[in-house]
C-alpha cells in the first residue's frame, strides 16, 4: 500500500512540475497580449479623439451655412435683417437650452444615484 502511495504522489509532483512551465508562459503570454491590446486601444483612442475633432469642425461650418441659408431666405421673402438675425438668436437660443437639458439628465446618471442610494440606505441602518 506504501508503495502505491508514493507512486501515486511522485506521478502528480511529476505532473505539477511539468504543468507549472506551462502555467507560468501561459500568464506571461496572458500579459503580453494585455500589453498588445492596451497598445492598440491607446491608438485607437488617440484616431478616434482625431476624427471626433474632425467631426466637430465639419458639424459647426454645416450648423453656420444651415444658419446662413436661413438668414438668405429670410432677406429674399421681404423681412428685416434685424427679425432674420434674431430668429436665428431665438433657434440657436433653443437648441441651447435643450442640449443643456439633456447633458444634465445624463450628468446625473453618471454619478450612480441608486448606488449612492443603496449606501445611504445601509449607512443610516
Amino acid at each position: 500500500m506504501t508503495a502505491k502511495k508514493k507512486s501515486f504522489f511522485t506521478a502528480t509532483v511529476i505532473k505539477l512540475l511539468f504543468f507549472l512551465p506551462t502555467l507560468f508562459g501561459f500568464v506571461g503570454n496572458f500579459f503580453a497580449l494585455v500589453e498588445i491590446e492596451a497598445r492598440l486601444a491607446g491608438r485607437n483612442l488617440v484616431t478616434l479623439l482625431v476624427l471626433y475633432l474632425m467631426l466637430g469642425s465639419l458639424l459647426t461650418s454645416l450648423w453656420l451655412c444651415l444658419l446662413g441659408l436661413l438668414f438668405l431666405y429670410l432677406i429674399t421673402v421681404q423681412s428685416s435683417w434685424a427679425l432674420g438675425l434674431m430668429i436665428i438668436l431665438v433657434l440657436n437660443l433653443l437648441f441651447l437650452i435643450i442640449i443643456g437639458l439633456i447633458m444634465i439628465r445624463l450628468k446625473n446618471n453618471l454619478l450612480f444615484p441608486e448606488t449612492r442610494n443603496l449606501l445611504r440606505h445601509l449607512r443610516n441602518q
